[in-house]
């Protein structure tokens, strides 16, 4: 760890926020959100772009001072969200960063969302209670060979804290989940109990149109909903 402390510096942040998580299986707790700059897929409806192609640099000492001011509540463990972009293309950074806030909080819940392109290291892991992992479909408009990693969708789909959580259009993506992808069999056998869909909104107005559609969908095929309360909630405000 000593030689990676001194290789690694900094770690680039786009921004550190107090707020609701609002996806996934733990929708609705307050969490402490570190959004880390840069992505390695470019989806045609991302709708935090606009952040994480900016940022800037923190030293872990600084950073972890950043996250304590955020963490408001006494009553519980912190719950930290790393996202981005794609936080797994600095976990080399992170992992120095979460061992030196470790020492400053002992009992915190990490979780992590991630496109499921790139295997957790072990250094990192050791960190993580959650993965919330959103492969993204064709609906994307990624090519399939950047988007799908199979390998690292099973070790994902193997691990009992990864969550899958899928962006919807329409039945054809559920679908593609089901039968149609590279790595449908690896959901199934794997991860089925631990699959949500979620509409695919960047407004409040397409989320309250499509939601419904998709939790129809939800209880056609047996899928958890996982519902986007940011947007519900602030629209297309960020940093909320």
């Amino acid at each position: 760890m000593k030689y990676k402390a001194e290789r690694y510096r900094y770690v680039y942040v786009s921004e550190i926020f107090y707020s609701i998580q609002g996806e996934g299986v733990t929708a609705g707790t307050p969490s402490v959100f570190i959004r880390t700059r840069g992505c390695n897929l470019n989806c045609s409806w991302c709708d935090t772009k606009d952040v994480w192609i900016h940022g800037k640099p923190y030293t872990f000492e600084e950073l972890v001072d950043e996250v304590l001011k955020h963490i408001h509540s006494p009553h519980s463990p912190p719950h930290i969200v790393i996202t981005g972009g794609e936080p797994l293309l600095r976990q080399n950074e992170l992992t120095i960063f979460l061992t030196l806030l470790k020492t400053k909080v002992q009992n915190m819940f990490v979780e992590v969302e991630t496109n499921g392109t790139i295997k957790p290291s072990d250094e990192f892991d050791r960190y993580v209670s959650l993965y919330n992992v959103s492969p993204k479909l064709a609906n994307s408009l990624v090519p399939e060979f950047m988007r799908i990693k199979r390998n690292v969708i099973e070790w994902f789909a193997k691990s009992c804290k990864a969550f899958f959580k899928f962006v919807i259009e329409d039945e054809k993506d559920v679908e593609e989940i089901v039968y149609n992808s590279s790595i449908a069999d690896i959901l199934m056998t794997h991860a089925r109990d631990r699959i949500l869909l979620m509409p695919q909104s960047q407004t409040r107005d397409e989320y309250l149109k499509l939601a419904p559609k998709i939790i129809e969908l939800c209880k056609k095929y047996g899928f958890r909903f996982s519902p986007r309360l940011q947007i519900e909630i602030y629209d297309k405000k960020t940093g909320v």
